[in-house]
C-alpha cells in the first residue's frame, strides 16, 4: 500500500474516533440532572471573574470555585387581596314558603297530617299540644307533601292540639 493510501486510512481513523467521543460526550450531557430531582439547581462561583457555572446535582466545584444552589421553584408567597364582588346571577325559580295547620280535638289517640297545595313540597312541619299529651311520632309523610303527627292522651280528656306543615312553592 502507498503511504498515501495510508495516511488516508488514519485520518479517517482518527475522525471516526473524534465523532465517537463527542457523540459519547454530547449523550452525557443530554442525561445531565438539571436541576436535580430534589427541584434544586447547583452553581459554582468564582469571585475572582465572578463567572458561575451551572453544574449538574451531585458534581462538586473546584477548589476556587464557591457552591452556589437554589430551587427552581420558590417558597408559595403571601394570599393576594380579596377581588371585587361579581355581578348578581340571574334570578333563579320563585319560590315561596307558607305554613298551614290544623285544629283537632283528641280522645285517647290521634293521627294527624296536614298536606300541602297540590304540586308543593313539605319542608317542615311540628305541632302544638298541651301538657300530659304525648307525640309518638313528627314527620314528612306521602310523596314529601304532608305532615303527620301522632298523638296519644292517656286522660282521654279530648285535648286541643294545633298540627302544622310548611310548604315550599315553586312558581
Amino acid at each position: 500500500m502507498s503511504s498515501s493510501i495510508l495516511g488516508g486510512v488514519r485520518r479517517l481513523a482518527s475522525s471516526g474516533l473524534a465523532v465517537a467521543v463527542a457523540a459519547t460526550v454530547g449523550a452525557g450531557v443530554a442525561f445531565a440532572q438539571i436541576p436535580g430531582t430534589n427541584g434544586v439547581i447547583s452553581a459554582c462561583y468564582t469571585k475572582s471573574t465572578g463567572t458561575i457555572r451551572v453544574i449538574d446535582a451531585g458534581a462538586a466545584c473546584k477548589s476556587s470555585e464557591s457552591p452556589l444552589s437554589w430551587n427552581q421553584t420558590g417558597v408559595q408567597g403571601p394570599a393576594g387581596p380579596a377581588g371585587t364582588t361579581g355581578p348578581q346571577g340571574p334570578a333563579g325559580p320563585g319560590a315561596t314558603t307558607y305554613v298551614l295547620q290544623q285544629t283537632d280535638v283528641i280522645g285517647f289517640g290521634k293521627v294527624v297530617q296536614v298536606a300541602c297545595h297540590d304540586g308543593d313540597t313539605a319542608t317542615g312541619g311540628g305541632f302544638v299540644a298541651p301538657d300530659g299529651v304525648r307525640v309518638l311520632q313528627s314527620h314528612p309523610t306521602g310523596p314529601n307533601s304532608m305532615w303527620l303527627v301522632q298523638y296519644e292522651d292517656p286522660a282521654n280528656g279530648g285535648a286541643t292540639v294545633i298540627t302544622y306543615v310548611v310548604c315550599l312553592a315553586l312558581a
